[in-house]
């Protein structure tokens, strides 16, 4: 019966610590270190767990480094999703731009990745027709590609009206 117990009790503390460090997830470093592997189902997996623990506002410039690098669609829609959920505005460009792509994966990533973003700060992309240039000075430009393309000049902010 004692024994009995002691299992019960280490069962509990076991339980209590995954619970804490979140049931084996990685920490948002080894995340972002995992953001520069050769191997784009690595990358995809960092962005996707950094997209689950809530990206903290340090890593946001390393997500946008590797977005802007990124060739593999699959990493970059989780890039993109994992920039949503950060609320970071410096994605927005990049996100409207996409919600234009030919490719409905990379689109529907942008989707998914403009909704995150509007429930952590607002943002929105111009309305249909607008050039994105317009709304978003050091927007890449028509030609970048959907799915890699220039960064946004250091300190960039989208225009807003509020």
């Amino acid at each position: 019966m004692q024994r009995l117990s002691r299992v019960r009790k280490t069962t509990l503390l076991v339980v209590a610590a995954l619970g804490v460090v979140g049931c084996g997830r990685v920490s948002s470093a080894q995340s972002v270190a995992e953001l520069r592997s050769r191997e784009p189902e690595v990358r995809r997996a960092a962005a996707d767990d950094l997209r689950h623990i809530g990206p903290p506002p340090w890593t946001v410039p390393r997500l946008m480094d590797a977005l802007v690098v990124e060739k593999d669609p699959e990493a970059y829609g989780a890039l993109m999703l994992a920039l949503g959920k950060a609320g970071a505005p410096e994605a927005l460009p990049y996100i409207c731009r996409a919600l234009r792509s030919p490719d409905s994966r990379v689109a529907g990533w942008a989707d998914k990745s403009l909704r995150l973003l509007e429930e952590t700060n607002g943002a929105s992309c111009p309305p249909a027709g607008a050039p994105v240039e317009a709304v978003f000075p050091g927007a890449p430009p028509a030609s970048a590609s959907a799915v890699v393309g220039p960064r946004a000049p250091p300190g960039w902010q989208p225009v807003s009206d509020r």
